[in-house]
């Protein structure tokens, strides 16, 4: 028998609110203010009275669209709370997920009393004043003046010169390197990540908070079109986290204790009963396998291990979804087929319900507080995860407490064991024979192909990247045939200052 005595300093989350702000707002609001809505939301969604004054710390996701000087400090006045601790923290979509951890820590040890998480981001409402409507009366965008964040670079300077920068990229590397572990020709694959971009587009159209509640065929989805073109293969525009929304969410944690001191109903709390975070090898060229995630894979081991469950007990999950691959891979890694009946999303995933930067996890996690309060049987389980395939995070969610502390959580032994698999730098000048690993074809805007890149090893068992030597025409031939596995030759050229691959 699972011991799950619920302890007074048990964290719970006992209020969550998610605003969708209306894509033809005249005065559109601006992140802090769309986050507001969101934390008032939160605040009122707790049913008890003096909560706004019992909020001691405030845990906020970091903000893209727009700067603020101190934007802790701007939602605290505009929300009526006066947090003794007021914490920013940088880029990653796994941040929600972690500060859902990092808060029941800090309860549990009686560090905070009551934590409020907010996000928000308004990508729309910029994207459409560069056009000049609407004007936007907001504050002058400033650079924040603290931020907690890993200091490393995402991306070492040779991954930046080929194209391991801009998240398509380099996850469409990622892709095609899965499609080839797993020898599935283009068009099973194609026809794959279509279907699972179907599923993700039916939930999100039958979503009151999503962006675009059209749902629409793997077909309409992997057809390159007009409205629909190729970014970068073998991701088309609707494969791919929308950005430009507008959109907040809050949640209020805080322990047994307090919830019952403010008389709130226990029907309403709900357990985040598991979580953890692990880093893969920070940068994607110095990992031994790209197609993968050591990672996540053990975030879910001890997420459902604290939690006292086992998959077969998750009724839903949430697999961060910016790009196919992430859903292929948490399926592949948790050992979840795609074509299990059980949810693979409950808000619709980033590219339809909406990609609002680092914090679309954080409307998954309320959209499960409320689907948990309807039927408290249910248990959840989302991933999320930051940079590229870099940050990961897996949380559980249920009416149950969970059956380990989370103060006995160390991920210290499993963060080095993960690291101690780092291989050497690439090399940056080669000269000879090279068999590709991975490689994309970006498009331009007009959707016809204007570069290649592939990463690979030489004979020596080295690895390096280079750009395909091939012109526009001889691109889009390629790009009907499975590059992985075929050899040429690399050299640097001095005159581009880049290495060059011909077939």
């Amino acid at each position: 028998m699972l011991n799950r005595k619920k302890r007074e300093n048990t964290p719970i989350l006992i209020g969550a609110a998610q605003h969708t702000q209306p894509k033809d707002s005249d005065e559109p609001l601006d992140p802090v203010r769309l986050m507001a809505v969101s934390g008032q939301g939160a605040i009122q969604d707790c049913g008890a009275a003096r909560i706004a004054e019992r909020i001691d710390t405030l845990y906020m996701v970091g903000i893209i669209t727009w700067g603020y000087l101190d934007a802790c400090q701007d939602l605290s006045r505009l929300v009526g709370i006066n947090p003794d601790q007021r914490r920013y923290f940088g880029t990653g979509g796994n941040t929600p997920q972690m500060l859902v951890n990092k808060a029941a820590q800090a309860i549990e040890a009686g560090k905070s009393r009551m934590v409020l998480i907010a996000g928000g981001e308004a990508g729309s409402a910029v994207r459409k004043s560069r056009g000049g409507r609407p004007h936007l009366h907001w504050p002058e965008s400033q650079k924040p003046a603290a931020e907690e964040a890993d200091p490393r670079e995402p991306f070492t300077v040779m991954e930046m010169r080929y194209d391991i920068w801009a998240p398509a990229h380099a996850y469409a590397f990622l892709e095609n390197a899965l499609r080839a572990a797993h020898g599935w020709s283009l068009q099973e694959h194609q026809t794959r990540i279509g279907r699972i971009c179907e599923r993700l587009s039916a939930v999100a159209a039958d979503n009151s908070h999503a962006w675009t509640r059209r749902k629409m065929t793997a077909a309409e989805i992997t057809t390159p079109s007009p409205d629909n073109r190729m970014v970068v293969f073998p991701y088309t525009l609707r494969m791919i986290a929308n950005l430009h929304v507008d959109m907040s969410a809050a949640l209020i944690m805080t322990s047994v204790k307090e919830a019952e001191a403010l008389g709130i109903d226990p029907c309403r709390w709900i357990y985040p009963m598991g979580g953890a975070g692990l880093n893969n090898i920070w940068n994607v060229t110095r990992r031994p396998t790209l197609f993968d995630s050591p990672a996540l894979r053990e975030c879910a081991r001890m997420a459902l291990d604290q939690a006292g469950c086992t998959l077969e007990d998750i009724c839903m999950f949430d697999f961060y979804s910016c790009f196919p691959w992430a859903v292929e891979m948490a399926g592949m890694e948790l050992g979840i087929s795609l074509e299990d009946p059980r949810p693979l999303t409950v808000t619709g995933g980033l590219p339809y319900f909406g990609g609002p930067g680092n914090n679309y996890s954080l409307h998954a996690i309320v959209t499960l507080v409320e689907k948990i309060r309807a039927d408290r049987s249910l248990k959840a389980l989302i991933t999320a995860m930051g940079w590229y395939n870099t940050k990961l995070a897996v949380g559980i969610y249920g009416a149950d407490p969970p059956v380990k502390s989370w103060l006995e959580l160390n991920f210290d032994k499993v963060q080095s064991a993960l690291d101690a698999g780092e291989m050497p730098p690439m090399n940056e000048k080669p000269d000879g024979r090279f068999t590709i690993e991975t490689y994309i074809i970006c498009h331009d805007r007009s959707g016809a192909p204007e570069h290649g890149t592939v990463i690979g090893r030489l004979p020596d068992g080295s690895h390096t990247m280079a750009l395909v030597d091939a012109d526009s025409a001889q691109l889009a031939e390629l790009e009907k045939h499975e590059l992985i596995g075929q050899c040429g030759r690399v050299r640097y050229d001095t005159g581009r200052g880049k290495n060059l691959f011909r077939f």
